[in-house]
């Protein structure tokens, strides 16, 4: 199961650190290659039951319009309501139990959501500035192109088709994972430079990271043995989510918690 919402909670922080892609309306020779979102071949790949995609389309079709179109400050009202209404939808369906996946990947809104009056001081700023900065470490991370990359991997749309396997996806995960800490670091030092004495800016890294503080501490809470069975089985890139203390000098840009490798 760990390994489970490990791999939902990356893939749902990826996509939440390269939602603010738009279409792009410079000239022809230097514009950005425009990557579409399919979030239907990374539910079905992650075995996401039928219930829960009933109920989570709508969300992810908002996700799929930011990450067209639209600027994600203008629509995180729009994404705080539909998360309610999808976690909402899940609980009412008969047995219909997705393990918590959708809450984990999603729970950067869990924080962002009650709070957002505390960053109204903030969001200026980030409409003057984060498409910039998506745009700066899109190309130094390739955020975007690995989510389609991803997506386009025979392996995972074929298991994607025939109802999802985690094993499959988790020999994805490395890349995921180096995708997710590079993609961190640069919009966080970014948006620092230009944001960083404003009033939540601390509350926004607290929010960006809080799929990854779920996961580490759940792992954290686990049996010895369970842990080595899985430090065992992720790449060396993704071991920093298993340790809140790591995951902690990150929330305090002490990157070097990205480096953490667990002791086997």
């Amino acid at each position: 199961m760990a390994n489970r919402l490990s791999i939902i909670g990356l893939i749902g922080l990826i996509i939440v650190l390269s939602v603010d892609a738009r279409i792009d309306s410079r000239p022809f020779a230097r514009r950005r290659t425009h990557y579409k979102l399919d979030y239907e071949t990374i539910l079905g790949a992650i075995g996401t039951p039928d219930c829960v995609k009933k109920c989570i389309d709508p969300f992810m079709k908002v996700i799929s319009e930011v990450w067209d179109k639209s600027s994600v400050v203008d629509k995180a009202a729009t994404l705080c309501k539909e998360r309610a209404k999808a976690l909402k939808c899940i609980k009412s369906q008969f047995m219909c139990d997705d393990k918590n996946g959708f809450a984990t990947a999603s729970k950067s809104l869990e924080m962002y959501c009650p709070k957002q009056k505390l960053f109204d001081a903030l969001r200026p700023c980030l409409k003057a500035n984060l498409s910039t900065v998506i745009d700066t470490c899109d190309d130094r991370c390739k955020i975007r192109y690995g989510v389609h990359k991803f997506t386009h991997y025979d392996d995972v749309k074929l298991v994607s088709r025939l109802g999802g396997n985690m094993l499959t996806v988790a020999d994805h995960l490395g890349e995921i994972c180096g995708f997710v800490t590079c993609g961190i670091k640069c919009i966080v030092e970014e948006l620092e430079s230009k944001c960083g004495g404003i009033t939540g800016f601390v509350g926004m890294v607290e929010v960006l990271l809080a799929p990854i503080e779920s996961i580490a501490q759940g792992v954290d809470e686990m049996q010895p043995g369970m842990k080595l069975l899985i430090a065992a089985r992720l790449d060396k890139k993704c071991h920093f989510f298993m340790s809140p203390t790591e995951v902690e000098k990150v929330r305090n840009f002490d990157f070097s918690g990205f480096n953490y490798v667990f002791k086997l």
